[in-house]
């Protein structure tokens, strides 16, 4: 060097390592590059452990005195200094831990930055849920709401009641016979007044709507042609049967001794003469027991109790039905569409035993 002052570099390859640089000037010995070298490579050998030598054949060792600038050696990266030092001090150890602190630190980096992303996405994505469910229920909702309405409706038959549609001439006989109401000629015995009333005073009504030619009787487990089934009628005073059809009156099964009993729901016509040829008002008619033939001709049990599901619902919007008149238990909260139609038409159809094959609850 020209000056005793200006900088210079020198090569130095440390032991199971590779070869660094730094730059150092003329007043630096081999004790301070040394020193230099240890802590820069932050080895886990003792300082005064270390030995510099020319080069790797450790043919000739610096004294810690000697000034680098002396030495013919470590001017280039083909010609480096050599730094040995006992193998208990293995360095390349300490730059293992150092690698492994590195990786765990980029480990955990990485992860942060997946974390930020996984929560971004999620957050993007509930997002979206949020927006699809809502274009949902703005554009299937209505048709939802529509089609349920539209069930329901078909479901409760009697809200529109209409009396115009003709009625099978044959249907009133058929009745007679079923339940073996015939009295003398030109007379009907009435299944709820149990008194003969003039045939002119007596409906064959039908409990699920003539009007409807069936429809919806598939949702009970019935044939549409099943509207027209002697189960599905009763023989009433026609103020009965109108009174039935406005659901101000109804049936309900009672479980203890397997009977319907009409119950009056609307107070307005309790004090109403139910007709002329009959003394008795629709008070009277109130948890008297509907006649049927002894069991052997009894009408659609499932029918009947859900026309009275809905009497019981219309005339009291807050009544929560807690009694399946189906089922005929007590205290089992009973929701209004689907799964109380579901139980009906089970227990109903498993109530029929005494019954034909053919028929069914």
């Amino acid at each position: 060097p020209t000056s005793q002052s200006a900088p210079f570099r020198v090569w130095v390859q440390v032991k199971d390592g590779g070869s660094v640089e730094y730059d150092v000037d003329c007043t630096w010995s081999v004790s301070r590059l040394l020193k230099l070298v240890h802590d820069g490579e932050k080895l886990t050998v003792g300082f005064g452990k270390l030995t510099l030598y020319t080069s790797d054949t450790k043919e000739q060792a610096l004294k810690p005195g000697q000034l680098v600038s002396t030495i013919d050696g470590g001017k280039d990266d083909d010609h480096p200094f050599y730094v040995d030092f006992p193998d208990s001090g293995e360095p390349a150890v300490n730059r293992l831990k150092i690698d492994m602190d590195a990786q765990a630190a980029l480990l955990d980096e990485v992860k942060k930055c997946m974390q930020d992303g996984i929560a971004m996405v999620k957050s993007e994505v509930k997002s979206e849920v949020a927006a699809v469910k809502s274009m949902v229920q703005d554009e299937v909702g209505p048709l939802l709401h529509d089609a349920k309405l539209r069930r329901m409706k078909l479901l409760d038959p009697w809200r529109s009641m209409s009396h115009t549609t003709p009625r099978d001439e044959k249907f009133m006989p058929r009745l007679v016979d079923f339940y073996n109401c015939g009295a003398q000629e030109g007379w009907v015995w009435c299944q709820v007044l149990r008194e003969p009333l003039p045939s002119d005073q007596v409906s064959a009504a039908h409990i699920w709507p003539w009007s409807t030619r069936g429809e919806g009787l598939h949702e009970f487990g019935l044939q549409e042609k099943d509207v027209n089934h002697e189960r599905n009628g009763l023989l009433l005073a026609k103020s009965i049967e109108e009174a039935f059809d406005r659901k101000q009156l109804c049936f309900a099964y009672n479980f203890l001794n397997g009977k319907f009993m009409v119950s009056v729901l609307d107070d307005s016509i309790k004090e109403t003469k139910v007709c002329e040829s009959s003394s008795k008002k629709f008070k009277d008619l109130h948890e008297k027991e509907l006649w049927t033939n002894e069991g052997e001709s009894i009408p659609f049990r499932r029918l009947l109790s859900w026309h009275r599901t809905f009497d019981t619902f219309n005339l009291l919007p807050d009544f929560k039905p807690y009694h399946n008149a189906s089922m005929g238990q007590l205290g089992f909260k009973v929701p209004l569409e689907v799964g109380m139609l579901k139980t009906m038409v089970e227990e109903g159809m498993a109530a029929s035993d005494k019954l034909d094959a053919t028929s069914t609850a």
